[in-house]
């Protein structure tokens, strides 16, 4: 079968051939009238060869489209086709007219945008917790979008709430992150979950003075977020989240920049959800074990609460320290939050009339409760190893927060006498946050210390039972610390209430 520019350039070369013949014979038959006027003659002649020149520069157009414009976007469909998105195999049109450049700027954005896309689904095809795919897909959307904050929120049905899961950004400090909620009929996502429709938020300044109340709001602009741009998260048509990007900059999203965010929102949301699913579903676990654990064990309901709460706080802390060994990431504080409940897991396998027992353990007992940090960490290896069908290390980080919690600075913990840095930093943050807790709550076997006493206890132990810079943090959080602490149910008749 004769291909289109073949057949194009025979047509071509067939009409150009009629017009040559046909000029050429009239050329000869006027100049054969206008011989006693040579001044017409002249003017006819510069007509002609204006003719010959204008059907050249024609000739030179079309065989120029035929032969570069078309292959090139021939040659770049059959990439597209391949999913072959490198530029370089295509060549170079030198565009003359606006239009050639604007087909050639076209492909290039078509190759750049597939190729991003193509960059997105690899990112989120390996792996399974959002967190980490959020990090990694950061630095790919930052250069392209010009974006330097992400952050995805899910709808909680049951609370009827948006709830912040996860939030990275290029600088500074997140202060809408993970845990953050508000009641949806508060935010203008509402009439997003009902249109499905994505937006932009140009300038956040403006946005605040329509809705000064907005805590969402208030807390973006706090943290130097100018625009926005919202899309919903969807599988089965139904809104489940949103994914949000930001910017310093006003006015710094357009069209183009949501058609891609759309885009990218489609390649992650059945990954997003996924995740999010598997993560709940693996912390849901994990937590009504430990639950289990603490209704056998003599300790309140709330402990777990608690003591989870401090870990983050302290955790938190953390973020942009100065010090590599204690700088950690935004991942490390959600993988505290999401595991310090299981800290005691392992008092499963300890026998009731010791767990249970009223009064001080004999050394016989003390030596078997001595245990429960192995028996934990074995059940959590257990798991551990079984979810290797997924190529994740689930519970890594729950395994050395229950084999290592009783661990102290000074080497003196057990069960396996680790000293400093040998304790695992989760394990660290976890040891202080789970006596703090012990020392403000009453027990069978003891009294409540108040909020200062216990504070002092926790420095005076500071390099010997605990880490002297989770101390440190300790301190500077003790506001928000106490906020929990005070908050909780066992100190209702408290003298702490009225300090």
């Amino acid at each position: 079968m004769r291909s289109i520019k073949t057949t194009l350039f025979i047509i071509m070369s067939f009409v150009i051939a009629l017009i040559f013949s046909n000029i050429l014979l009239n050329f000869f038959y006027i100049q054969s009238l206008l011989k006693n006027n040579p001044f017409i003659a002249t003017l006819y002649n510069i007509i002609i060869f204006s003719l010959f020149a204008i059907i050249f520069v024609l000739f030179g157009i079309i065989t120029k489209i035929i032969t570069k414009d078309i292959p090139y976007i021939q040659k770049g469909l059959e990439l597209l086709v391949r999913y072959d998105y490198n530029v370089d195999f295509l060549f170079n049109i030198n565009p003359i007219f606006k239009e050639e450049k604007e087909i050639s700027e076209t492909v290039n954005n078509v190759f750049k945008e597939y190729k991003f896309l193509d960059e997105v689904k690899r990112i989120t095809g390996n792996g399974y917790i959002l967190d980490e795919i959020l990090d990694s897909l950061f630095f790919q959307i930052r250069n392209v979008m010009k974006t330097d904050r992400i952050g995805v929120a899910f709808i909680d049905s049951a609370s009827n709430k948006i709830v912040a899961e996860h939030g990275v950004m290029s600088y500074g400090k997140i202060l809408l992150g993970p845990g953050f909620e508000v009641p949806i009929d508060q935010t203008s996502l509402s009439d997003m979950i009902k249109t499905k429709k994505p937006k932009i938020m140009h300038d956040i300044d403006l946005e605040f003075e329509q809705r000064p109340f907005s805590p969402s709001l208030s807390l973006i602009k706090d943290e130097g977020i100018n625009s926005n741009m919202i899309v919903p998260l969807l599988i089965e048509d139904a809104v489940f989240g949103f994914i949000f990007f930001s910017s310093v900059h006003k006015n710094n999203y357009d069209e183009s920049s949501l058609r891609l965010a759309v885009s990218i929102s489609r390649e992650i949301s059945t990954i997003i959800d996924k995740t999010y699913l598997t993560k709940k579903m693996f912390a849901t676990m994990t937590r009504s074990f430990a639950d289990l654990v603490e209704k056998k064990d003599t300790e309140t309901g709330d402990h777990l609460d608690r003591m989870t709460q401090y870990s983050t706080i302290i955790a938190e802390g953390l973020l942009n320290h100065t010090d590599k060994d204690y700088n950690i990431s935004r991942p490390f504080v959600n993988k505290i939050r999401n595991n310090a409940a299981v800290h005691d897991i392992g008092k499963i396998g300890i026998p009731d009339e010791i767990l249970k027992k009223p009064g001080k353990l004999t050394a016989e007992e003390w030596e078997i409760m001595k245990q429960h940090p192995d028996i934990g960490a074995d059940v959590l290896l257990n798991l551990k190893n079984d979810l290797k069908i997924f190529n994740r290390d689930f519970y890594s980080t729950a395994v050395e927060i229950a084999n290592c919690h009783h661990e102290k600075w000074n080497g003196s913990g057990y069960p396996n006498g680790l000293k400093g840095k040998e304790i695992p930093l989760s394990a660290r943050i976890i040891a202080l946050a789970d006596v703090f807790d012990a020392l403000t709550s009453k027990r069978a076997y003891k009294v409540d210390f108040d909020f200062d006493e216990s504070v002092e206890i926790i420095k005076s132990d500071s390099g010997s039972h605990f880490d002297p810079v989770l101390v440190d943090i300790f301190l500077k959080k003790l506001p928000e610390i106490k906020r929990v602490y005070l908050k909780s149910s066992h100190i209702k008749d408290s003298k702490d209430l009225i300090s």
